[in-house]
């Protein structure tokens, strides 16, 4: 009886001990209970940053860190040369304004001219350099690449003819179209003189995608920091020294270009790093000539359907009115310089991209495009935020009039939001390259710029109240559709196995290597992944497919081959001995009625402006990258 009522008792101590735990009557209960709670939140707080890894982890497949840091080892370098290339021409523009007026006027518009029907070409046709070269590289067929090499360089070249005949008759025309005859003559001639460097540029421009797709890039920033300071000296000596007056400003650029493209040979042939893509000048060059110059015309008419448009709201704004002119051409060089920093990002873009692509890795292409998204996104962000903020404080570095001053401040926050999308058409641009869709980007480029920006634009600036802030509505609005159209496909319908798969094709078959130097370069094409991560979507050998894209240095090249390409070049040298008779037996044509000299000159520069209100001239780096 006794043991039962200890029994009975025992219990109710445990239940009274049970409820003061479940109150927490005790206070070693609620800590206790408070240290579950805590465990509870740390073990959340686990699973969210599991959540927020596996977020990052679908978005950037390969890892965010390492491609970035791949990313930004090549752009910075073709940030910086970029730069350096790019300063030359208003270096030009700014010695020729000391020589007066007209001076100024015939090398801005002589500048602006070469890159309409010069650069823009050669920019446009080495897209496909980017893609062949990264993918080739990126499928370690080393030999292949230096056939390619020889293989651009045979058919970009031969774009420059058209070039030539349409300079050696730019006199005649600028007359035609009511140019002031004394800029005409002056501009006609500084083209003439200029040709030689325009071969050197057209060379160089290959000769840099070269070497970017094998990772090597500072050497070329050096070249290009060399090239600057020859620039500044050949100009100063010339012009002040010797005399030459415009003519010396001509002569310095292609000297300038000269040491350029020099220097980047000198380099590559004595350089260790380009033995195994280099095995001399092959016959192979003459074969599979179709994919490339696809490409290449695709790749120009991307460039020139958006550079030409931007040509031509800076002449709209010159029929507004010398203040709107000036701050069209001030908002250009705002944009222009700073510019060069999204095409860095976006060329390191696409050799990442080209060689993740070519090397079978669609995950790590996957990866290395949205990567340079985002770098493009915060750097855009970042260059808004200064837009916005500095309106007022920028254009002064340009001009002391306040009128221009004023509508400059007034265009700015739209430049801000243009700037955004600006910088993002650049990285896509650069995806695309890298994965050869060179198509997608003429289509999108041609209803964005002739279907949109123009069309709504120039009513906006003529018959509203808008001026020339209707035609910068008028390019965010078409910037807006094209990046729209860039996200959509690349976030959700581009196919990287698809792309990978036809890299591979056009790299042809993986060559074999057992050299140190083989070893370095795996390490250094594809440093986020390697072909063991993913097995299943590599391949030594070309897959099947019925594509006629492939490329292979050990291609048969036949007699109708030869013949072939051999019409080929002969039909554009054809189109260069038209335009040589046409400069020297065509009738001159004679000036306009009327005609009031240097105020009224036709030029998408600055060269209505007195040299003392706009100190810097126009650089359009359009379609670089």
């Amino acid at each position: 009886m006794n043991n039962d009522n200890r029994i009975t008792q025992a219990d109710d101590i445990c239940v009274s001990y049970n409820d003061s735990k479940t109150y927490g009557s005790d206070g070693n209960i609620s800590m206790e209970i408070s240290s579950h709670s805590l465990q509870h939140s740390l073990m959340e707080g686990q699973q969210s940053g599991t959540d927020h890894k596996s977020l990052c982890r679908r978005l950037y497949p390969t890892g965010f860190y390492p491609e970035v840091k791949a990313n930004l080892n090549i752009a910075w370098s073709v940030v910086f040369t970029q730069l350096c290339i790019q300063s030359t021409q208003p270096i030009a523009t700014m010695f020729g304004g000391h020589l007066g007026k007209l001076e100024l006027d015939a090398v801005g518009l002589s500048n602006t001219i070469i890159n309409i029907t010069g650069t823009s070409v050669a920019v446009g046709t080495s897209t496909a350099c980017y893609t062949v070269f990264s993918q080739t590289y990126g499928a370690k067929n080393y030999k292949l690449l230096g056939v390619l090499l020889q293989r651009s360089v045979l058919i970009i070249m031969l774009a420059i003819l058209p070039s030539y005949a349409l300079h050696l008759n730019l006199e005649s025309i600028l007359i035609l179209l009511g140019q002031n005859p004394d800029v005409a003559r002056l501009a006609g001639e500084y083209l003439v003189i200029y040709m030689p460097g325009l071969f050197c540029n057209f060379l160089n421009i290959i000769l840099r995608s070269y070497a970017q797709s094998q990772n090597v890039v500072v050497p070329l920033f050096f070249i290009g920091l060399v090239s600057l300071v020859t620039c500044v000296a050949m100009q100063y000596i010339l012009l002040f020294v010797v005399g030459w007056g415009i003519r010396g400003s001509a002569i310095a650029q292609v000297v300038t270009n000269f040491v350029m493209c020099l220097l980047t040979i000198l380099y590559m042939v004595f350089s260790r790093r380009f033995k195994d893509t280099w095995d001399g000048w092959s016959r192979q060059s003459l074969a599979e000539w179709g994919y490339f110059a696809k490409l290449a015309v695709l790749g120009l008419l991307m460039v020139c359907f958006e550079w030409w448009a931007f040509e031509v709201t800076v002449l709209m704004a010159g029929i507004l009115g010398n203040t709107e002119l000036g701050a069209q051409t001030i908002m250009f060089n705002l944009n222009s310089f700073p510019l060069s920093i999204a095409i860095g990002i976006g060329s390191a873009t696409s050799v990442r991209v080209g060689q993740t692509l070519g090397a079978g890795n669609p995950e790590a292409a996957k990866t290395a495009a949205r990567v340079g998204m985002t770098i493009t996104t915060c750097v855009s962000i970042i260059m808004m935020v200064l837009y916005a903020t500095l309106r007022f404080q920028l254009p002064k570095i340009f001009t002391t009039d306040p009128d221009v001053i004023q509508l400059t401040a007034t265009l700015l926050p739209i430049a801000a939001f243009y700037t955004v999308c600006d910088y993002q058409t650049a990285s896509f641009r650069g995806i695309l390259r890298g994965c050869g869709k060179q198509s997608l980007g003429m289509v999108v480029a041609f209803i964005s710029y002739n279907i949109i920006a123009l069309p709504v634009g120039i009513p906006l600036m003529f018959l509203t109240p808008l001026r020339i802030s209707g035609a910068w509505i008028g390019l965010c609005i078409a910037l807006v559709f094209s990046v729209s159209v860039y996200y959509v496909y690349v976030l959700y319908f581009a196919n990287w196995e698809e792309l990978s798969r036809r890299a591979q094709k056009m790299a042809g078959e993986k060559s074999t290597a057992t050299s140190d130097t083989k070893k370095r370069r795996d390490s250094e094409t594809t440093p986020l992944v390697s072909k063991s991560d993913y097995p299943h979507e590599y391949s030594g050998s070309v897959p099947p497919s019925d594509e006629n894209n492939t490329c292979d240095a050990n291609c048969k090249v036949t007699a109708r081959t030869v013949i072939s390409r051999t019409a080929v070049i002969a039909t554009f040298f054809g189109i260069l001995v038209v335009g040589i008779l046409s400069r020297y037996f065509a009738p001159k044509p004679s000036p306009r009625n009327g005609w009031v000299h240097t105020n009224q000159t036709v030029s998408f520069r600055n060269a209505s402006l007195p040299l003392d209100t706009f100190q810097q001239p126009y650089l359009n780096l359009r379609g670089l990258y």
